[in-house]
């Protein structure tokens, strides 16, 4: 007769039923493509279903893939650093998910993941990367060199020090700025660098896979929340300014409208505006037209660190746009 306790083991080592997890992977992207739409077409259905009609699915995941680019390596560099940390501050940390998941992060992933975050992440957000590049070397190479961890502590330290000095040099005259126009939110990420000299070392083994678990999970959230909200917020159709006549030809006559282009054929444009309104246009009261910066964009600070604006990336200032250039003021809605 096999008792309860003698079934224990057996229904533990079980594999467990996954399915139903795997056949929601293509039901999420989805539901964010419906809420999307429904979103970009400001709760209207009859929008929603034209847009639909004209809406290419694979230019949607081109924007949704470049616009999270930056979230790949804030993963990599949070799982690896918070795995590393345990492994670090536990005797047997392979026990825990955290640091079994960390490993199968290799080297050669985290050094691109740090080159692709300076190049996509903005420039106000440089200093949470250099913190974090701090800490994740530190650990590291105490990991690898467990019996000199005290030498590569100093050491570490030493370099970290003095990387913070070349970019508090550098950042100067934004700090100054910062602190003049009381903008806290740059003051605060400036400050971060020197506290990750503070985490040179191992945790408390006490609260260590309390607190690595919580940055994990933190993190995994954080990451999920930001997908979804900038898959809400990324453009799906080209943003213009169609300036319009009345078929006289006559200047006092033109109005611009300002949207988003649906579809354009030999007769007639289809165009919805920032109100959600929908216009047929006939390509012969069409004076001009232009290509705009997207709407649901707009700049939320001017700082910017040697003529660069802080939310820019390093990719955006080094194109051709890069720097500032003149609007068109048809996108603003006014006739030339």
């Amino acid at each position: 007769m096999v008792t309860g306790d003698a079934e224990a083991p057996s229904r533990a080592s079980e594999p467990k039923d996954r399915q139903w997890q795997i056949a929601l992977l293509p039901a999420i992207p989805s539901l964010l493509l419906m809420l999307r739409i429904w979103y970009f077409s400001h709760e209207s259905v009859d929008n929603a279903q034209l847009i639909v009609q004209h809406l290419n699915p694979i230019g949607l995941i081109t924007a949704l893939l470049l616009t999270v680019l930056w979230l790949l390596p804030a993963a990599a560099l949070g799982f690896r650093l918070a795995g590393s940390l345990l492994r670090l501050s536990v005797d047997d940390p392979l026990r825990y998910r955290v640091a079994r998941l960390s490993t199968y992060i290799p080297g050669w992933v985290l050094g691109a993941s740090v080159i692709v975050a300076a190049l996509t992440w903005e420039i106000q957000f440089l200093p949470i990367l250099l913190s974090i590049a701090l800490i994740l070397a530190t650990v590291e190479l105490q990991l690898r060199f467990p019996a000199q961890d005290g030498l590569v502590a100093a050491c570490t330290s030493l370099i970290g020090a003095g990387a913070i000095v070349v970019f508090y040099v550098f950042s100067w005259p934004l700090a100054q700025e910062a602190m003049a126009r009381q903008d806290v939110m740059v003051i605060l990420l400036g400050l971060l660098p020197p506290f990750a000299l503070l985490v040179n070392g191992p945790l408390p083994s006490r609260v260590a896979h309390c607190t690595t678990t919580a940055v994990a999970s933190l993190l995994a959230l954080g990451l999920a929340a930001i997908v979804v909200l900038e898959f809400v917020r990324i453009p799906i159709l080209p943003v213009m300014a169609v300036e319009v006549g009345d078929g006289a030809g006559a200047a006092t006559g033109r109005r611009v409208l300002s949207g988003y282009v649906i579809t354009m054929d030999e007769q007639m444009t289809t165009f919805l505006d920032l109100g959600g309104a929908l216009h047929f246009v006939t390509n012969d009261s069409i004076v001009s037209k232009t290509l705009c910066r997207d709407y649901s964009r707009a700049p939320y600070t001017d700082l910017a660190i040697r003529g660069h604006r802080l939310e820019q990336s390093v990719l955006e200032t080094g194109g051709p746009d890069g720097l500032s250039r003149a609007v068109d003021q048809r996108c603003y809605g006014r006739t030339r």
